[in-house]
């Protein structure tokens, strides 16, 4: 066997991996919010993923594991375009917030299931480990908008008088809540610049 087709082969098995390694994850997105953590079995997840329990652990080492990759894979997306929005408005406050919330109403328009799961991370209160998780990100969240806020004060672009950190922790609470009205919302007036308008306008009070 030539190198050539030694490369090609191990190439072939890299991307067959990777294409079961995202098949378990969305179908761990959509068994973990139907039935939750606790519930969810891995006989389930490797059924309904389509493949057997001993290729699920070669992919993760416990239904744990699976489930906090779920949210570090969102956690992932979601941190590469907050970091696109930085880069292309360094020193515009107001852009820099819109853009980090439209990053997020794209994600949920365009990920339902994905969006859901992070609803749920809201309970898992009685599980230390996911909480933690979770809240380090909200908090890192908060923290740099926060930031954006105070500077925005500085300049005179934001008027509110209320705390920065307190206006930061509602504003990021409340657009990853987003995804929950869309149950109840016509589909025609649950769409981002509607959702956008109404977090610019309580931000800027």
């Amino acid at each position: 066997m030539t190198v050539k087709n030694i490369v090609r082969r191990t190439k072939t098995k890299y991307l067959d991996y990777e294409l079961r390694h995202q098949r378990i994850l969305d179908a761990a997105f959509r068994l973990f919010n139907a039935k939750g953590y606790k519930t969810t079995t891995t006989a389930e997840l490797a059924a309904e993923a389509g493949v057997s329990e001993p290729v699920l652990y070669q992919h993760f080492e416990s239904k744990k594991h699976l489930f906090i990759e779920c949210f570090q894979s969102i956690k992932r997306e979601l941190v590469s375009g907050y970091k696109k929005v930085e880069a292309r408005y360094p020193d515009d406050e107001i852009n820099y917030i819109r853009g980090v919330i439209e990053v997020y109403l794209d994600f949920v328009i365009k990920n339902p299931h994905k969006s859901m799961f992070l609803i749920h991370m809201f309970s898992y209160t009685d599980e230390p480990e996911f909480h933690i998780l979770f809240k380090k990100f909200m908090d890192r969240c908060i923290s740099r908008i926060e930031r954006e806020i105070h500077k925005a004060k500085q300049k005179g672009t934001i008027k509110n008088p209320l705390d920065s950190r307190f206006l930061a922790g509602i504003l990021v609470v409340q657009h990853f809540t987003a995804v929950l009205p869309r149950n109840y919302i016509d589909p025609e007036l649950f769409d981002k610049q509607n959702l956008l308008e109404v977090f610019l306008k309580m931000l800027k009070g």
